[in-house]
């Protein structure tokens, strides 16, 4: 890779996306994902009216930079294959678009969050790690390793003890599920959420805490955003849908089984 490919910038990109929903989808919906985020600004820019994380798209221009070639020839999604894309980016909660004469804003949800390197845990010990090499040379310090245990378990204390509103959207989260799952525990956060699912508090919460195959996370900690408040929203439309239809839920193989046909087939 040439040097000069690096003028544009950077974005942050964290290794969980491999347990993601997203990754498992065809790759079209990676590549439009990721080509959003390298088209969002990363300041406010007043002359195009778009904030941190905000970009302008059309559907046409997203067709164009989704082209590849196989040998000599051009090839494009169709303009169903990239609708269908944008509308699961927005039923999962990743973007956020409002219709402008010049297309759509799109809005990247959490953007904030996600491109803040000192919210990923790899570039905190790293920086700690060179600020003792400057400060004390190689020399070990014990109170480093206490740091970091306060910090692993933080996010747990937190929300097990109620003793700080949680305020990142993970930490909300996990506060939400932890005090499904231990009834002693809920409070205000808990009761806002559960009095907005009403009948569907369980499986809503039974879905998103389902273990992977790893059993080391459950499947909302694999998703790249995670809002409580906007899946809520999603899952309570999606079942008046199916209510409407008369079919009932289908399983998650089963959708993940129609986006899959709906690519091959260029719908």
């Amino acid at each position: 890779m040439k040097k000069e490919n690096t003028h544009e910038g950077y974005i942050q990109l964290s290794r969980s996306i491999r347990h993601s929903e997203i990754w498992q989808l065809p790759p079209l919906h990676l590549k439009v994902w990721i080509w959003l985020l390298c088209k969002a600004t990363h300041k406010d820019d007043p002359k195009k009216r778009l904030k941190r994380g905000q970009c302008l798209a059309t559907i046409p221009e997203t067709i164009e930079a989704m082209k590849y070639h196989v040998g000599y020839r051009a090839e494009k999604p169709s303009k169903r294959q990239v609708w269908v894309i944008y509308e699961g980016l927005r039923e999962r909660n990743m973007i956020v678009t409002t219709k402008v004469t010049r297309g759509m804003i799109v809005t990247i949800c959490n953007y904030d969050y996600y491109q803040d390197a000192n919210n990923y845990e790899g570039y905190k010990e790293g920086s700690a790690k060179v600020t003792r090499r400057l400060q004390q040379g190689n020399t070990r310090d014990k109170n480093v390793k206490n740091e970091k245990n306060e910090k692993k378990t933080t996010l747990k204390d937190l929300v097990a003890t109620n003793g700080v509103a949680p305020s990142t959207p993970g930490e909300i989260a996990f506060a939400f599920f932890d005090q499904w799952k231990h009834p002693e525990k809920r409070g205000s956060l808990f009761e806002k959420y559960a009095a907005k699912l009403g009948d569907e508090l369980d499986p809503f919460c039974e879905h998103w805490t389902e273990p992977t195959k790893s059993g080391k996370k459950v499947r909302w900690e694999m998703e790249p955003t995670f809002e409580v408040g906007r899946r809520i929203g999603t899952w309570l439309r999606n079942k008046a849908r199916w209510d409407k239809n008369g079919k009932g839920r289908p399983s998650q193989s089963e959708i993940m089984d129609r986006a899959g046909k709906m690519f091959i087939e260029g719908k």
